[in-house]
């Protein structure tokens, strides 16, 4: 499992399976947050049989799915909504992308900056280029 740190209580991560939660548990994570839609792979589990897994070992699990054509501000208000928990969180998508970039947007309304937050993320390793339309509808 590959994972990105971007602050002290939040990273991001690609596709999860069972096996990562169970790591992702032993590593303290309390918080997972799903990114990624059901379906957009043959190979990707289900959202739910991750969420039980999580459940089952005492982590919150928090549906928060998208793509970049139906981002809304519902989406990056729940993201901000459980990041502000506090938690040890592990959120994830297909590649950490879609994740990274409410990370950014959720930062950016607490008073951080979108430019210094996205060069920030770009530096980690994540290409928000083709991200930007979406992106600056709420920057």
């Amino acid at each position: 499992m590959a994972i990105t740190k971007l602050n002290e209580n939040y990273w991001v991560s690609p596709q999860l399976t069972l096996r990562d939660i169970e790591t992702a548990a032993s590593d303290g994570v309390e918080l997972i947050i799903n990114n990624r839609p059901d379906g957009e792979s043959e190979d990707q589990p289900l959202s739910s049989d991750l969420a039980k897994r999580a459940e089952e070992l005492g982590m919150q699990f928090v549906s928060n799915m998208y793509d970049f054509k139906m981002l809304t501000q519902h989406h990056v208000d729940v993201q901000g909504e459980s990041i502000a928990l506090g938690k040890k969180t592990l959120s994830f998508c297909r590649t950490g992308t879609r994740s990274s970039v409410l990370w950014v947007l959720s930062e950016v309304k607490l008073g951080g900056d979108y430019s210094d937050l996205r060069q920030f993320v770009e530096a980690k390793g994540f290409d928000l280029s083709r991200c930007e339309a979406a992106m600056s509808q709420f920057a």
